[in-house]
């Protein structure tokens, strides 16, 4: 185990090696010193070290019982002497019948004293003196139970290995439980230096999910690092919170009206920040008949001073306490049809972007008229939040871009770039993208493969829709020959037409390489569904598409395949009984 910032290296000896004793180690790489923590046999769990290597935690189970069932304690190191018990089970604040678990990880808060760990419930211990087959098999489900009997038994195993939050206060020695088994979830705010954590619960609405499917109903609590009081905040929303970046707010997307919301957590206020007549947050092609789900969002400014907000195009600046009205900060997204997406210059070890600057990620679907699905990026542009500025492109070509990474002091950025035919593999460039080298040189074998091409393919579906799908035609096209073709569809795929895919062997659909190396043209058209009626839906879209491809003249309509599976599985068995194709 590795400390993040500094070159410290600790580590669990076995004592196998006679020279090497059993226990736990400390080594600092840059001064060539070694220092054993803890010279006890034993199972240890969860080792970790913090950042700066100055404390270290683990669990230890040194009783020497040779029985499966171990019993851990937490024990802690702060830079001196040997590491020390701080907390075992018989501790006044366990709950009844707990105990401290091997399950979860350990994590040390950044700017407190606190050591969050897990725990769980007992085990009872098998019963060696019964016999197997004194052992009734008998398994009683009751109807009101709120997990399906089929879903236990599928969980069995990481049920029975999970573990609920608890935290040590290494300032006054106190051992609080944080979480519990009514909640679902829990996550730290500002890595556990907040008064408060977030959890939420979905078992009040656990037997309505059965029947309602995604989008799960959940209480929002509180809880306190210090006492571990839950206070619920929230009942019944059909989201799970999530943290802003500072820790200031909660926030969340609510798909039932399509707004999202904050909570100010030291405020204990609740606002809707967007409102759909202003903001489109909600997938405008939504297409089953689930609420529609969300765009997502970009991040948030620094000191948690906005919220950055995507629709199908724009990107929104939007205040977490709506004492403005939500600013598009992209402005003509939605006018040209542009999609803008920010990209991330701020993580570690990428060149910060000014202050009041933003990168963008442009995607025009040039090709695409039917509608807005991604089909390659345009170019990197960086924006301004003063929108009296015009963007700056740093990139433009047809190009597929998967990351970025920006040099600290240089003007160097390595990205990767693919196409149907080309891996993505890293590329380097400096003078803002004028010129470019690739560095690296993935799977060259796929040299040896015949791959043909991957072009959009446009038609009118029966009911009048402008649609696209893919067509992979085999290399050395002849438009005078006819060939076979496989129409293999999932609901959209055009917007894949730089995607790159490795040729493998697949467990639910072709290969296309496979087929397109050996003569055969690959059909992938998109359908666009209306709500009921999914068989008719694939009908209007794929079938005008396979007819008009016969027409060009280069598809053998005697030999023409259909693959699908799962929902393309159910559209295929629709569609063969209604066309003689």
């Amino acid at each position: 185990f590795i400390a993040k910032q500094k070159e410290i290296v600790t580590f669990i000896s076995t004592g196998d090696d006679k020279e090497f004793k059993a226990g736990i180690y400390y080594y600092d790489l840059k001064n060539n010193r070694q220092i054993e923590i803890f010279d006890h046999e034993g199972d240890y769990k969860q080792l970790s070290i913090n950042k700066d290597g100055s404390k270290l935690a683990f669990l230890a189970d040194s009783s020497n019982n040779k029985k499966d069932v171990k019993h851990y304690d937490l024990y802690f190191w702060n830079n001196t002497g040997s590491a020390q018990q701080v907390l075992n089970n018989k501790n006044k604040n366990m709950p009844d019948g707990w105990e401290v678990s091997e399950n979860k990880e350990i994590i040390f808060s950044e700017k407190t004293n606190r050591i969050f760990f897990g725990t769980a419930p007992v085990k009872p211990e098998k019963d060696t003196l019964i016999l197997e087959e004194e052992i009734p098999q008998l398994d009683v489900w009751h109807w009101n139970e709120p997990i399906l009997y089929t879903q236990q038994l599928n969980t069995k195993s990481e049920d029975l290995k999970k573990a609920y939050l608890a935290v040590y206060h290494l300032e006054n020695n106190s051992f609080v439980q944080l979480e519990n088994e009514k909640f679902t979830g829990i996550e730290l705010i500002n890595k556990g230096d907040k008064q408060n954590a977030v959890a939420w619960s979905n078992l009040p609405y656990s037997l309505q999910s059965m029947w309602e499917g995604e989008l799960e109903h959940h209480d929002f609590y509180l809880v306190d690092i210090e006492t571990g009081k839950a206070s619920i905040i929230k009942q019944d929303c059909r989201a799970i919170p999530e943290v802003s970046p500072e820790g200031k707010y909660l926030y969340w997307y609510n798909p039932m009206d399509t707004s999202w919301n904050t909570y100010n957590i030291a405020l204990g206020r609740e606002l809707k920040v967007t409102n759909p007549n202003k903001v489109q947050c909600a997938d405008e092609l939504n297409d089953v008949p689930n609420p529609a789900e969300t765009y997502g969002i970009a991040g948030w400014l620094a000191g948690d001073k906005a919220l950055l907000i995507y629709d199908r195009y724009d990107v929104w600046e939007v205040d977490p306490e709506n004492r403005t009205e939500p600013i598009n900060i992209t402005l003509d997204g939605r006018k040209n049809k542009i999609n803008y997406r920010v990209l991330d210059f701020k993580n570690d070890n990428r060149n910060k972007l000014g202050d009041d600057e933003i990168g963008f990620e442009i995607a025009k679907p040039i090709y695409l008229k039917g509608h807005n699905e991604v089909s390659r990026y345009n170019g990197y542009y960086k924006g301004s939040l003063d929108q009296s500025k015009a963007p700056v492109e740093l990139l433009s070509g047809p190009v597929w871009l998967t990351g970025s990474i920006k040099a600290k002091d240089v003007d160097v950025f390595v990205y990767t770039s693919e196409t149907f035919d080309e891996f993505p593999n890293l590329m380097v460039t400096e003078n803002e993208f004028k010129k470019s080298k690739k560095i690296s040189d993935v799977n060259p074998k796929q040299k040896e493969f015949l791959w043909g091409t991957k072009e959009l393919y446009s038609w009118t579906s029966l009911d009048g829709q402008n649609l696209q799908g893919l067509l992979i035609k085999p290399a050395n096209f002849d438009p005078n020959k006819k060939y076979p073709m496989i129409v293999n569809f999932y609901e959209k795929s055009s917007q894949r037409l730089y995607l790159h895919h490795i040729p493998e062997a697949h467990r639910s659909t072709v290969d296309y390489h496979y087929y397109s190396s050996n003569g055969y043209i690959i059909f992938n058209p998109d359908v666009y569904y209306k709500e009921g009626y999914p068989g008719e839906s694939a009908y209007n879209c794929v079938m005008p598409g396979i007819t008009q491809l016969i027409s060009e003249g280069f598809v053998d309509e005697n030999s023409i395949a259909a693959q699908g599976h799962s929902w393309g599985g159910y559209q295929n068995a629709y569609l063969i009984t209604k066309t003689d194709i």
